[in-house]
């Protein structure tokens, strides 16, 4: 992880250097200040090149992680505490920075203990983060290799969450759906698949990737196994399948936000089969891996 912001507009540098100041000003206990995100790697964007009749989506903001140095057990989220937090948050305000921050913040043995088993989130943060500020003596973590108890555990608490996740938005469609509301199911129903793919991708791959589109998570979930991709999962080589995958792919912003979007229960119904046919794939493979995971133990 390397601090150079020299990708960066001078505008842009000078933000965070405020930020960074703010931050260690209130927040003592920050052993490390780093930026991640669309700034980091360089592809943000600014309100000017957004379209200005857009559906959704919103300028990048400077998404920053303070890594506190405090082991507190009892609170691992928010070491810094509330009313420091408040008080960053409200300079940086008023400071009318160009881009607003957003702040998480995490103890470093919390950190750590994500680095070492490999989370992605906060590897992707070390590998693709610029480093802000750091403390003399601070130390990041290593990936090792994990025990086969590890690799279960995390195996089984990702398939919950993710698996489960996709339980509860099928649920809620069926329900939207008895209440007449088509637009509602058909949303819920894309969220149902996305997080299905999600749940394979990260039990086989131990990775998510920052993706909304079917098509993309289909493609990426496709090399566990070719029955996951899009085509094949929502028969779009036929015209009925084309138009109701088009219809729940654009669920996920013009089900929220455009007043125009519109879906028939039939094709509700239609799009139902076939991201039950999805999770029926996704519970199977992943049951599967977990089953291999439980033999090695033995």
């Amino acid at each position: 992880m390397n601090s150079d912001l020299t990708h960066l507009p001078q505008n842009k540098q000078d933000d965070l250097r405020q930020i960074t100041a703010i931050v260690r000003q209130h927040c003592p206990q920050a052993g490390m200040i780093i930026l991640f995100g669309s700034y980091a790697r360089g592809d943000y964007r600014e309100l000017k090149d957004l379209a200005p009749d857009r559906k959704s989506g919103h300028p990048s903001d400077y998404d920053i992680l303070v890594v506190v140095n405090v082991v507190n057990a009892a609170n691992q989220e928010s070491d810094a505490g509330a009313a420091a937090q408040q008080q960053i948050e409200n300079e940086c305000i008023a400071a009318g920075l160009t881009a607003t921050p957003r702040f998480i913040y995490h103890d470093l043995s919390y950190l750590n203990l994500k680095l070492e088993i490999g989370q992605y989130f906060f590897s992707d943060i070390i590998n693709e983060g610029k480093l802000l500020y750091s403390a003399e003596g601070i130390t990041l973590a290593s990936p090792r290799e994990l025990t086969a108890e590890e690799r279960l555990e995390i195996a089984r608490e990702d398939y919950e969450q993710w698996f489960g996740s996709a339980q509860q938005f099928f649920k809620k469609h069926k329900y939207c759906l008895s209440e007449g509301w088509p637009k509602q199911a058909a949303f819920d129903l894309h969220q149902t698949a996305e997080a299905a793919y999600k749940t394979a991708l990260i039990i086989f791959n131990g990775y998510i990737p920052d993706e909304h589109y079917l098509a993309l998570l289909g493609r990426q979930a496709s090399k566990i196994d070719p029955a996951f991709d899009a085509q094949a999962i929502f028969q779009t080589d036929s015209e009925l399948g084309y138009d109701a995958f088009t219809t729940l792919e654009y669920a996920y912003i013009g089900a929220r936000y455009e007043k125009r979007y519109s879906v028939d229960a039939t094709t509700v119904r239609y799009l139902a089969d076939r991201v039950e046919v999805l999770l029926g794939l996704t519970e199977r493979l992943c049951d599967e891996k977990i089953a291999v995971l439980e033999k090695a133990l033995m």
